[in-house]
């Protein structure tokens, strides 16, 4: 992008730039002419330096344009790797990110430095982050189901997305006195995973021997971890869905389902694969309606699904009968 910063110092190096880049082009396509009527390798040779010097010098010229400096140019390594861990906290804001990334990168080759000071460089604070400081924050005896649950999706989610593997997410877990039947239990115990990544995590967990850790990470460097990485987007969804959706489990559960709402939710349930909800809600206490729910991995909400009624009820308890069929698969969640 050309920003213009130019003064009448830098204008008479642009015109020294931009004559060489035009001069280069021409004399570029008069050597691509030579080398193809006459078959010359001289003129291949004088088409290839040309072209090389066209690119150089319209480089610089946008470079001298913008006002960046070539030794902040070649610190870029630094700004991707500062800029990384920003990024990482931020998931989910791409378009947002994007922008930031752009005007971060412009004062960078300025100035070879982040400009922490600007307010819209700062992180947004959105659920998102909250989950992720929430898992690096992880305290083993104070968690309960759904802290580790979320604990450990976020480890695999970490060393999936990285591409660091299997290795990684056993190293984390070394950290924790966490035995492999619990592990294994906290990942099974509902449908939260579906079924063929369930069974991989399984029987990689129960493969697991500290005393055997490098022949493993071996095995899981050649082949196990190809197994693991198919499972990205599934990991990822699972991550999104506690990020957003992790109380609902917990004994918060009351607090978050009432937040935005302009009604009273007295009963509600959620399906095994934690992909749907039914609530039965009333806005006066004099009829009930119920409500059902499914979970939108894309834009990461909760919409009204295609078996939504409006029927109303007389009570919490007719409402509730008239549903119960439709309960099977779902578990009630304490509000």
């Amino acid at each position: 992008m050309l920003y213009f910063r130019n003064n009448y110092k830098n204008c008479k190096l642009m015109i020294l730039y931009a004559a060489l880049s035009i001069v280069s082009i021409i004399f570029a396509a008069i050597s691509f002419l030579v080398a193809f009527m006459t078959n010359l390798k001289v003129g291949i040779i004088l088409c290839v330096i040309f072209c090389c010097l066209c690119i150089i010098s319209s480089f610089l010229l946008v470079m001298k344009n913008n006002d960046y400096k070539l030794k902040h140019f070649f610190k870029l390594g630094k700004f991707n790797k500062e800029f990384k861990k920003f990024e990482k906290l931020s998931k989910g804001n791409k378009k947002i990110i994007k922008e930031i990334k752009r005007t971060q990168k412009d004062y960078f080759l300025q100035f070879g430095d982040l400009n922490e000071d600007k307010l819209y460089f700062q992180p947004e604070k959105n659920n998102w982050n909250i989950w992720v400081e929430d898992a690096i924050a992880f305290s083993y005896p104070n968690a309960g189901y759904i802290e580790k649950l979320s604990y450990l999706t976020y480890l695999l989610y970490n060393a999936c997305s990285n591409r660091s593997g299997l290795e990684e997410f056993f190293k984390w877990i070394s950290y924790e006195p966490f035995t492999k039947e619990e592990i294994i239990d906290i990942l099974t115990k509902s449908e939260f995973f579906n079924v063929n990544l369930k069974e991989f995590l399984v029987k990689t967990i129960k493969e697991y021997d500290i005393e055997k850790q490098d022949e493993l990470f071996k095995k899981y460097e050649s082949d196990d971890n190809n197994i693991f990485f198919t499972f990205d987007k599934e990991i990822e969804n699972c991550s999104n869905w506690l990020a957003r959706n992790r109380f609902l489990l917990s004994s918060c559960a009351g607090i978050y389902v009432h937040t935005n709402t302009s009604f009273n939710i007295v009963k509600l349930f959620l399906s095994k694969d934690y992909k749907k909800v039914i609530f039965i809600y009333t806005h006066d206490d004099a009829v009930y309606r119920t409500s059902f729910e499914k979970w939108n991995y894309h834009e990461l909400i909760w919409e009204s699904s295609s078996e939504s009624n409006r029927s109303i009820y007389d009570s919490e308890e007719t409402a509730l009968k008239n549903i119960k069929e439709k309960l099977k698969d779902y578990i009630e969640i304490s509000i």
